[in-house]
């Protein structure tokens, strides 16, 4: 669809700029099936605030699915999702528009850019500000992943960024936590001359029993890296001894 442009004119407040404006928004939205059913607002050259509701695959491959969501006053601190707000879903595809990976821990709330791919379809990108990366973030919980062993457990941390007061204490910010792994958790261990090499390098008798622990909560972590959707730090754990 291509509508008109105007160089001069005005009825009222609304001057031509404006309905230049108007055209091209309108063109801008027909220019793939999915951005129809995405939302009746805008969706180019805006930045959208959405919430993630399901995410599936793993990276580079994962996509999630979402919805545009406001807070109901500047101090409100809790978002409600728009009445013909921008969607990620068409019909019964819940990804038929998804946000692509990377993508945030489900019940996030991002900020994400519209794009159009070669073959026409709408998809979205999160934008992350430039600031989130190399933060220091707070410990609030952990769960043991299925699969892990019971004395080298891994575990999904849940955090929040930290800021820190000038008595030094330490304090999560924001309203959504966000998933996190510890690389200090991956090294498997190691047994050689009656020696066992533990965590990130602990050396302990062989036939010593020590199960790892997870980070405590309230345990500032940091600095920490994106990756795929989500925070990796480095903390050597603690362990449970036993002799």
């Amino acid at each position: 669809m291509t509508l008109p442009r105007f160089t001069a004119g005005a009825v009222g407040n609304l001057e031509f700029s404006h309905l230049n404006e108007a055209f091209e928004r309108i063109e801008a939205m027909s220019a793939s099936p999915e951005v129809a059913s995405a939302g009746t607002r805008g969706i180019f050259s805006r930045v959208i605030t959405v919430k993630i509701l399901e995410r599936q695959g793993e990276p580079p491959f994962e996509t999630g699915s979402f919805e545009e969501v406001a807070l109901l006053t500047p101090t409100g601190g809790v978002y409600f999702p728009i009445a013909g707000g921008v969607k990620s879903t068409d019909g019964t595809n819940p990804f038929a528009a998804p946000i692509v990976s990377p993508v945030s821990a489900p019940d996030s709330i991002v900020n994400v850019l519209a794009c159009v791919a070669r073959n026409g379809k709408l998809y979205f990108r999160e934008f992350t500000p430039p600031t989130t990366e190399g933060d220091m973030y707070i410990v609030l919980g952990a769960t043991v992943l299925q699969g892990s062993t019971a004395t080298r457990s891994v575990f999904s941390y849940s955090l929040k960024p930290a800021v820190v007061n000038a008595q030094g204490q330490w304090t999560g910010v924001g309203d959504t936590a966000i998933e996190g792994f510890n690389g200090a958790e991956n090294p498997e261990d190691e047994i050689a001359a009656g020696v066992k090499v533990i965590g990130v390098g602990s050396k302990i008798p062989q036939n010593t029993y020590a199960a790892r622990q997870p980070i405590r909560v309230g345990t500032v972590v940091g600095p920490a890296k994106i990756q795929g959707g989500r925070l990796v730090f480095c903390v050597p754990n603690g362990y449970e001894f036993r002799c």
